[in-house]
């Protein structure tokens, strides 16, 4: 009797223990973001360029506000091509004209830049103004040699970095 009375004393005691561990078979993690992949790419006239360094940062030009995006390759030496294209403003929308500063350097080591073709156009499509927020977007510029005998298109471009304040 005093073991039946044991038994069934031990049973009142870990029921509420034995009840509260119950075992899961779904555990819920958080959802986890694809990685941003970042990089520029357009085409200079019909050769596909792609540069894999970029970067997107405010800048100030006197009393204006300006958002610049560059892109590069990690070897600047003996890959000397680089774009920086300087937009007057800082929110998302489709800039023309002279609201674009463009710089490049072709793969000779060349500089040209932009003189505010009407047909120059840069849209960025997204721009998050914080530490390493998304800066996307896409571009049309022609730019010119500085003696303007040269030119290039740099036509059907597109760029996803990240902003540096």
């Amino acid at each position: 009797m005093q073991m039946i009375r044991a038994f069934g004393l031990a049973m009142v005691c870990c029921m509420p223990m034995l009840v509260a561990c119950n075992k899961s078979d779904a555990v819920a993690l958080p959802p986890v973001e694809p990685p941003v992949i970042t990089g520029m790419q357009f085409r200079q006239d019909t050769s596909p360029i792609a540069f894999p360094v970029t970067n997107g940062r405010r800048e100030s030009i006197g009393t204006l506000r300006s958002t610049t995006i560059y892109g590069e390759y990690p070897d600047t030496i003996t890959k000397p091509n680089r774009i920086t294209l300087r937009i007057i403003g800082d929110s998302a929308r489709t800039y023309r004209s002279s609201e674009i500063i463009a710089s490049y350097t072709d793969s000779a080591g060349t500089s040209f830049s932009s003189i505010a073709a009407t047909t120059d156009s840069v849209s960025i499509t997204q721009l998050q103004k914080s530490n390493n927020g998304l800066v996307k977007g896409l571009f049309f510029i022609t730019v010119y040699n500085t003696t303007r005998t040269k030119s290039l298109v740099l036509r059907q471009g597109s760029f996803t970095t990240r902003f540096t304040d």
